[in-house]
């Protein structure tokens, strides 16, 4: 079993390692080419980007030359040609020159704010530039600290005086512009309310992909166990099996979390399981095992994308039994009148699937610390593979 593991989760998990995401990129000749990006979370504005067309192709890097725009979920970066100010912040390299330094240069910008007038990012390890673009033409938000005669450091914040003249909207006071930082999360608050102003279908796109997805998956397993019984006090009581089948099913209640480009997720799984077997012992030909427990399964899943249409998945999950001592239980003999009543207890399962058009799950699960009975005298032993088919509703 544990070989079995081995082989399940080790290719999994050099997948794993692997951050190609669904996305897409327009070429220079103006052709959107949807396949996977390799999400680097990139600290500094990017000048290259590496692409698949699907998981089993080469990896392609896509120049900068080839490159207009590109997303990945909610993150977009296009080219621009701008005039960006090339002026030092750091203290010891400031000048008492008051005009920003611009020199024209062709940079993908990171769009932060989407509506009537876009609110962009460029950041490298030197400067941290915003911009605006209404109407096609992008500017900077000009922001620039300078020395005086006295060696004192000024500001120029003339991009308080282009906001007043931007954002003309009611709920955007000019104190808020006044007091406003040159900084992402102020920019990002105030174009957001600006554009939500007058603009009723205006979307937060980064809040919006934010939200998480409810879905619910009915679901059927085939399970494979072997257990084992033994008490040195009553001997005769030993049991050992093997490759006993039983079926479960249940529904499976999942909330994919918004953020991380819907890697996370938390799920619920009740399901209901039964088995009904014969087998026998060196002292005993007929015993008959009755097992019948409703189960619930709770945990979270880490989702990899191999390409727009499928994904895999790992999950590791805490499980609760509940079991009615009066259908499951150990009967040795007619004339035997002790019998062992079943209790798996909690235990816990790891697990892998593979997931088709957001809709068919076939899924692999192992149970782990799963006994069969929860008693001093009784040592037991449930290990349990399932493998699960879903469908998910919505």
């Amino acid at each position: 079993m544990k070989q079995l593991l081995f082989f399940l989760f080790f290719p999994i998990i050099l997948i794993s390692q692997n951050t190609f995401e669904p996305g897409y990129f327009i070429n220079a000749e103006g052709v959107k080419n949807v396949g996977l990006i390799k999400n680097l979370d990139w600290k500094y504005n990017p000048t290259e980007i590496r692409f698949k067309s699907d998981l089993n192709s080469d990896n392609e890097i896509i120049s900068f030359e080839n490159i207009q725009s590109f997303t990945i979920g909610n993150l977009t970066f296009k080219k621009a040609e701008v005039l960006i100010d090339h002026s030092s912040e750091l203290v010891n390299n400031l000048t008492k020159n008051k005009e920003p330094n611009f020199k024209k240069e062709t940079v993908l910008l990171k769009l932060i704010s989407k509506g009537n007038i876009n609110l962009y990012q460029f950041k490298d390890s030197k400067k941290n530039r915003f911009f605006y673009d209404k109407n096609d033409s992008i500017e900077q938000l000009v922001f620039k600290p300078y020395l005086n005669a006295e060696n004192q450091i000024l500001k120029n914040d003339y991009y308080k005086s282009q906001l007043l003249t931007l954002l003309n909207c009611d709920k955007i006071k000019t104190e808020d512009i006044q007091t406003l930082k040159y900084e992402l999360y102020s920019f990002k608050k105030i174009f957001n309310t600006y554009n939500n102003c007058d603009n009723e279908n205006f979307v937060d796109v980064e809040k919006e992909s934010n939200k998480g997805k409810i879905s619910l998956s009915p679901k059927i397993a085939l399970n494979k166990s072997n257990f084992s019984i033994s008490t040195e006090e009553v001997s005769i009581l030993n049991l050992d099996t093997d490759n006993e089948i039983y079926l479960s099913y249940g529904i499976e209640f999942e909330y994919v979390f918004g953020f991380n480009n819907d890697k996370w997720s938390f799920y619920i799984f009740p399901y209901y399981e039964k088995l009904e077997e014969n087998v026998s012992n060196e002292r005993f030909e007929n015993i008959k095992i009755n097992y019948s427990a409703i189960v619930s399964r709770i945990g979270f899943k880490h989702y990899m994308f191999l390409n727009v249409n499928s994904k895999i998945s790992l999950n590791a999950a805490l499980n609760f039994t509940f079991t009615n001592n009066s259908d499951s239980k150990i009967i040795y003999s007619e004339s035997l009148t002790q019998q062992l009543f079943i209790d798996p207890g909690n235990f816990y399962s790891l697990g892998a699937g593979y997931t088709f058009n957001n809709k068919f799950t076939v899924e692999l699960n192992y149970e782990l610390g799963k006994k069969l009975i929860q008693a001093r005298s009784v040592n037991s032993k449930f290990n349990n593979l399932s493998l699960g088919l879903s469908y998910n509703l919505f």
